[in-house]
């Protein structure tokens, strides 16, 4: 059996490999949280050429994420080889993943584990910025009630736009506990974005209102029809901004795609709430699986 050797994920060495996830339509396997999000749990890349698989320890377990390769027979090879090390951890696995899983190895026993909270939100791009049914009547009442009260421009996001950005999120920091933020500092998360902001695939748009910026929207293509959501942050609890920051940045940024994934409500009820009153086109469940090597 080769050796699997295993380096720190930097966006150097994912720029080849994300090429393997373009058909992947979860949150996790964009470029920016696999960049930013996974090193904080110690996760690395295996140095392949010809595939992607990640590695990370979870309370004292060895996990891996998918491994993606454009030939099945290779990507089976792989599993096969960790596989002869023991038991198998595997973590996001969409449905279609873990049922190839299945039909590759069906001696094998599985241990399937789901956890809805972590399920993301995918909506159709035109349902999304039409809001049309009573199920979105409060929100359009929040827009209307926006536009009536306020003059706003918007623009896509740029490199030049750090400033603002941090601003916005300096002033949403303010009014939240250090302990709101789930995996770490999202301050520190969106200034490492900016700092490489031209090597991510990453776009979005920021909405001043008067002037002064008030929200922004970050996400990148996952694939060819598919936008994952990576950040929205607005100042204050303004009436219709938050709507206001998705329809103008999904509008304007993100033309070229069909669907839109706003990520998980991660338990968060006023996070599950906005994103269950969107009226979700499907809920993308991710799978926590042990298949039992040896």
């Amino acid at each position: 059996m080769r050796e699997l050797t295993f380096h720190p994920i930097t966006i150097d060495n994912f720029k080849t490999a994300s090429a393997f996830l373009n058909e992947e339509r979860v949150t996790e396997y964009g470029t920016a949280p696999i960049c930013l999000y996974a090193p904080l749990d110690g996760a690395e890349v295996a140095d392949l050429k010809d595939g992607f698989l990640c590695r990370y320890t979870e309370d004292g377990v060895t996990c891996y994420t998918l491994f993606c390769d454009h030939d099945e027979a290779k990507a089976k090879a792989v599993y096969e080889e960790l596989l002869a090390e023991g038991d198998l951890h595997l973590k996001y696995l969409s449905e279609a993943r873990l049922n190839q899983l299945k039909s590759w190895f069906p001696d094998k026993h599985f241990t399937v584990e789901t956890d809805e909270t972590q399920s993301d939100y995918l909506y159709r791009r035109e349902d999304f910025l039409k809001l049309e049914g009573r199920a979105n009547r409060h929100k359009r009442e929040h827009v209307q009630a926006f536009l009536k009260e306020h003059e706003y421009t918007y623009r896509n996001i740029t490199a030049d736009d750090a400033a603002a950005c941090l601003a916005v999120t300096d002033a949403w920091c303010s009014r939240k506990d250090c302990r709101d933020c789930e995996y770490s500092c999202e301050r520190d998360l969106i200034a490492n974005l900016f700092a490489r902001w031209e090597d991510f695939p990453c776009r979005g748009g920021l909405l001043s209102v008067e002037g002064k910026p008030m929200g922004f929207f970050i996400g990148e293509k996952l694939g060819d029809t598919v936008i994952g959501y990576h950040q929205k942050t607005a100042t204050t609890e303004l009436e219709g901004l938050s709507q206001m920051v998705y329809l103008e940045s999904i509008k304007n940024a993100f033309s070229d795609v069909e669907y839109v994934n706003l990520g998980p409500d991660i338990g968060i009820e006023g996070l599950r709430r906005l994103k269950r009153q969107f009226k979700p086109f499907e809920l993308l469940h991710k799978y926590s699986v042990k298949i039992s090597g040896n």
